[in-house]
Parts: structure tokens; C-alpha cells; sequence
């Protein structure tokens, strides 16, 4: 569970990350897409960079323990897998893009930027699962 945690943790930051800088470098507000609390009205009232942050780490450690589930239950894992997965979860876009960033409706760029990040977060994911889960390389 603590590995799960970590794995979770890591590749959430690194998505995050990755997604405040293709916002900054291309003006899309990809960042708002995946942080932004708004619209969900109990959270809205809470809607502060630590909070989102928190979740966003939260909901990246249960993808972690869904794919690690996957991972060892119901495909073959690789690198392939791990992408399909990240690409799954971008799916989210669609729900999440109109309520916190109506402006990029229609637009082909940022989701294809965002695409590009969660299947690289999924890859990642793959990564450091199987890394710390290997016989010869547990690094927590």
C-alpha cells in the first residue's frame, strides 16, 4: 500500500507538472482542466491550490492501486498497457474541460497536449510499478 502510495504520488506530481508547463507554454489552461474544483459544490468552497493539489494526489494514488490491480490480474502488463491506461484515464477530459474550461471547446490542441500527458503519465505508471515491484528492485 505504502509503494502504491509513493508510485501514485510520483506520477501524479510528474502529471501535474507536466500539464502547468504545456499550459504555460501554450496558454491552454490544461491546468485548470485537471485542478479546478469550482464547479463541484460541496468543494468549491475549498477551491485553493492545496486542496486541488490533494486531490489530484489523491485521485492519483487510487489510479495507481487500480492499475497495480490490472497489472497483476487482467492484461499483460507493459509499456503498451500502461499507455492504454493513462489514455483511459484522459477520458475525464470530457467531463472535466466544459465545467472548468469552457473556452477550449472545439479545440484540437490542448486535447491532444492532454492526451500526450496522461498517456506518458500511464507509461511512467507502468514504469515504476513494475520497478518497484520487481523481485531484485523494491525501492520502498
Amino acid at each position: 500500500m505504502l509503494r502504491l502510495s509513493v508510485i501514485g504520488l510520483v506520477t501524479g506530481v510528474l502529471l501535474g507538472l507536466l500539464l502547468v508547463l504545456l499550459a504555460t507554454a501554450t496558454g491552454d489552461p490544461l491546468d485548470v482542466v485537471l485542478l479546478d474544483l469550482s464547479y463541484i459544490p460541496v468543494l468549491s468552497t475549498f477551491n485553493t491550490p492545496i486542496i486541488q493539489w490533494l486531490l489530484h494526489f489523491l485521485v492519483a494514488i487510487i489510479a495507481a492501486m487500480a492499475y497495480r490491480y490490472i497489472y497483476l490480474r487482467v492484461l499483460p502488463a507493459n509499456f503498451i498497457t500502461g499507455a492504454l491506461y493513462g489514455l483511459l484515464t484522459s477520458l475525464i477530459y470530457f467531463v472535466l474541460q466544459p465545467l472548468a474550461a469552457p473556452e477550449l471547446s472545439g479545440q484540437l490542441r490542448p486535447l491532444v497536449w492532454w492526451f500526450a500527458a496522461h498517456a506518458l503519465y500511464g507509461v511512467a505508471l507502468h514504469a515504476l510499478t513494475k520497478f518497484s515491484f520487481s523481485r531484485h528492485n523494491s525501492f520502498i
